[in-house]
């Protein structure tokens, strides 16, 4: 009975439809109030119920009959009650149901609805998983292109028109997801760890061919601690017994949570340079100390890996981890680093019948460059000149301070770089309540590493007063004046501007010995040299004085005619070059630029207007002078300047008493060309510490230790031979000035000898020896000029070389 009022309910809806269609003007009269009640269901509207309903009535009729009634929820609204209400009893307007009846109809009704609604078409961009396949699109576009170089995205409007425009999004390919891994595979999906290696094995069939040893540069390698029998309070050290306190994730947590312990421990003896007593921290060894400092982060990750494609190994890449915060000279006194890294080159060649190669990065350089003068001197490993030819194929300088950094001043000064400085207020006020400005100074003078980066051979290589320095060029000389390392403006008492003092290349030491306390003015006086040796007796007299030895002006090469060195490095990034500071002597913290780490101070509450007597004047900013933050930027990999990197090779190396045995010398830059979406600039970065990701430094480095040296050609492409010209300039001028005061003083000398009392006068040198000794220096000058002109001949023979195969490339 209630199927068949249904039925005759809907067949009189569609009887009703039909006469509106004949009506004029398509009117439709007024409907019963059962039809009414009937159409207020939700979501409805006349043609629905009339054409889509009247056909499946007998269906709905079965539907609702199978429902148990618990199926439905009491909870349903009362307007679909009164709609359901006569789907199985005759229509009656008078009878009302219960509630709990007409939500279990209303609920069938409904779903019926819904079921059987009637398929409009609809605008493809109503489905929300196209939006979502559009963005998928679009955001692959844009972290493929992010991937080239940045001059590429000059078309990427049209470049995502056309690709939109193009896109049909009404068929889709089966196979759209592997599409898309194709379109990123290349740069994000498939890792590139193992590139280029793994393509150079396949195009060159490279294999190892040389042991290798590593020396890292300063902060790459990790550092753990150790337990001292003479420490009191040794639970510090049993908290972190063989944990590292530089790298891992255990140094943030020992700076957080355990400050005191950490500072304990990464301080060395102020007037030693060794462990603190009571306290012991230790290189951590083997190839695990620096392929990744902290997770994530790598150093010499990329560099092992791609070695490892050409099939090296733990057994032939040998890593000379060292504790970079001491000064060579400690390192052999408290580690024997010298005589262990000496051994063990000594043992491996034995083995693999190979001589080896040592790659160095950053102050590896000057580690390394100690260890040649000492392997040889009596006063170190006394193993004799010929025992690097012997021993030693190659040297690969990665990014070398071979002359120093301006950094290592300003960090000395007042414990501010460019880092620092662009930290911006609140990380800056982090900074100092972790690690207080007072505090940076006294451990960078305390790490005896830092001072064998401060800037060397005055102002030759750095510039003068009143003189264009070597490596700044004529626009910016007039904009600016002479380069220098610091400038430093003077505030009185009322905190106004006084004078202005600069800091050139021969200033620097007398500068860092005015601000510092007599420990590091003992330490720097009796550990390093920052001079230039003019003449081969003075080289030949420094070979057995262990200050020189981390100076290249003032030691020569080993006489090694089959070694080959290799200077790679990166150019066109802004580097620190020089410093705005302000000097307030009535500032609370002016003085001694030091503090102990015992006393209250070391350990004071920071307060982030509240310098010490030297800061840097971060108001100073100038876009068109390349200053900002108070510093003064030029040409180099973000932390080397070129003419730091560059200037031994292209230019000191090629001179005989630097180069005795004239071992060939080859110089690679490498442009900085950063990709936008990676954080550590991509395979064709040029920063200090990420060109060791850099695919094509990768690519030298490998043919290099497989034995295709003849692969890897002189590549300058910077202002370099300009900055050579003038320094050589500058140092013959100085030659000769020394050399004249070389004579005066000799012949004053003599004067006063042979007039002094009581004492038998010397005979006079006779004048044919004195002239035949002038003569022959003469003859050497005039020999020295001469190959310097042949070798600026040949750079720029090369030079016109490199333009025409450039061009025959581009062609």
């Amino acid at each position: 009975m209630p199927q068949d009022n249904l039925r005759k309910r809907l067949l009189i809806n569609k009887n009703i439809q039909k006469k509106n269609k004949n009506s004029p003007m398509g009117a439709k009269p007024p409907l019963p109030e059962s039809q009414k009640i009937f159409l207020s269901v939700p979501n409805l509207n006349d043609d629905y119920i009339s054409d889509g309903y009247s056909s499946n009535a007998s269906n709905y009729s079965d539907l609702t009959d199978s429902y148990p009634n618990s199926f439905y929820s009491d909870s349903e609204t009362e307007n679909h009650s009164i709609a359901s209400s006569t789907s199985k009893e005759n229509i009656d307007t008078n009878k009302k149901p219960t509630q709990t009846t007409n939500a279990r109809k209303s609920s069938r009704l409904h779903r019926y609805h819904r079921k059987h609604r009637p398929q409009v078409p609809k605008s493809i961009f109503a489905f929300r998983r196209v939006y979502f396949i559009l963005g998928m699109v679009i955001g692959a576009l844009t972290i493929y292109l992010a991937t080239k170089k940045m001059d590429e995205y000059k078309n990427m409007p049209s470049i995502l028109k056309n690709v939109i425009n193009d896109i049909g999004f009404d068929y889709l390919s089966s196979d759209f997801v592997s599409n898309m891994q194709k379109i990123v595979g290349e740069n994000f999906v498939e890792d590139d760890n193992f590139l280029p290696g793994r393509d150079l094995v396949k195009t060159y069939n490279l294999t190892a061919k040389y042991p290798i040893f590593i020396i890292p540069g300063i902060t790459s390698c990790g550092l753990e601690t150790w337990m001292d029998p003479n420490n009191d309070s040794s639970k510090c050290s049993e908290t972190y017994f063989r944990k590292r306190m530089w790298g891992t994730l255990n140094m943030p947590k020992a700076i957080l949570l355990d400050r005191k312990c950490w500072l304990e421990h990464m301080m060395l003896d102020p007037e030693t340079g060794l462990d603190p007593p009571g306290y012991k921290l230790r290189a951590s060894p083997g190839l695990t100390s620096a392929d990744y400092l902290f997770p994530g982060y790598w150093v010499w990750g990329k560099v092992i890996t791609n070695l490892g494609t050409i099939g090296y190994d733990s057994n032939n890449i040998i890593f000379s981890s060292y504790d970079w915060r001491l000064s060579p000279k400690n390192l052999e006194v408290r580690d024997g680093f010298f005589t262990d890294l000496k051994m063990s080159i000594e043992k491996t060649v034995k083995l693999k019948k190979e001589k080896v190669v040592i790659i160095a990065h950053s102050m590896g350089f000057n580690v390394f460059f100690y260890f040649l003068s000492w392997v040889q001197s009596p006063e170190g490993g006394n193993a004799g000149k010929d025992w690097v030819n012997n021993h030693i194929k190659t040297f690969i300088d990665v990014a070398g301070t071979a002359l120093g950094v301006p950094k290592a001043c300003s960090a000395l000064v007042s414990g501010e770089t460019k880092d620092t400085a662009q930290l911006g207020t609140f990380l800056s006020y982090v900074l100092e309540k972790l690690l207080s400005m007072k505090e940076r100074v006294t451990i960078f003078k305390n790490y005896g590493s830092i001072s064998s980066m401060i800037p060397k051979g005055g102002d030759i290589i750095w510039g003068r007063k009143n003189e264009k320095a070597p490596d700044q060029d004529e626009e910016n000389f007039e904009k600016n004046g002479p380069y220098g390392i610091l400038t430093i403006q003077e505030k009185d008492r009322n905190s106004n501007d006084g004078n202005i003092t600069s800091i050139y290349g021969s200033d620097v030491i007398p500068f860092l010995n005015e601000v510092s306390d007599s420990n590091y003015k003992n330490f720097l006086k009796n550990t390093y040299s920052h001079d230039i040796a003019f003449t081969e007796e003075e080289i030949e007299k420094n070979k057995n004085d262990e200050t020189k030895w981390n100076n290249p002006l003032e030691v020569s090469l080993p006489e090694a005619p089959d070694m080959n060195i290799y200077c790679l490095y990166g150019i066109n990034k802004p580097t620190e070059r020089k410093y705005y500071y302000v000097h307030d002597p009535y500032s609370k913290n002016a003085g001694s630029q030091t503090v102990s780490p015992n006393s209250e101070d070391f350990d004071s509450s920071p307060k982030i207007n509240e310098h010490l007597g030297y800061y840097l004047d971060q108001s100073k900013n100038d876009p068109n002078r390349k200053i900002e933050n108070g510093i003064q930027f030029d040409n180099g990999d973000g932390t080397v300047p070129v003419v730091s990197s560059g200037y031994m090779c292209e230019g000191g190396w090629k001179m005989k008493r630097y180069n005795p045995s004239q071992m060939k010398v080859t110089t690679r830059e490498y442009s900085h060309n950063p990709y936008l979406m990676w954080v550590r600039g991509g395979p064709e970065t040029a920063d200090h510490v990420d060109i060791l990701g850099n695919h094509d430094l990768l690519k030298d480095i490998l043919f290099i230790v497989s034995g295709n040296e003849h692969l890897v050609s002189q590549r300058v492409q910077s202002d370099l031979p300009q900055i050579v010209k003038e320094i050589n300039r500058n140092m013959k001028e100085a030659e000769e000035s020394y050399k004249n005061n070389i004579r005066k003083e000799t012949k004053k000398r003599n004067i006063e000898e042979s007039s002094a009392p009581n004492l038998k006068p010397q005979e006079p040198q006779e004048p044919q020896e004195q002239i035949q000794q002038e003569q022959i220096e003469q003859e050497q000058i005039e020999q020295e000029q001469i190959q310097q002109e042949q070798i600026e001949q040949e750079q720029i023979e090369q030079e016109q070389e490199q333009k025409k195969e450039e061009m025959k490339d581009e062609l």
